[in-house]
């Protein structure tokens, strides 16, 4: 194996870990979104609180994306 070979190994990996990470990250955070709605949470905070659109947020409660 070569470094230039070496490099991009390496270099995949780690997007591959971000990917999972973030995957994960993104789970829990819509699981609690989807608790917070449970709870009478308004959409309109959810949008402050996370930066997230409306539309957004109806998809993460609907599952449909």
């Amino acid at each position: 194996m070569n470094a230039s070979e070496d490099a991009i190994r390496r270099a995949s990996t780690g997007v591959y870990a971000a990917q999972a990470a973030l995957a994960a990250a993104e789970a829990q955070r819509d699981d609690a979104i989807r608790a917070a709605l449970a709870d009478g949470t308004r959409v309109v905070d959810l949008v402050s609180w996370t930066g997230l659109s409306r539309p957004r947020i109806y998809q993460i409660r609907d599952r449909s994306r």
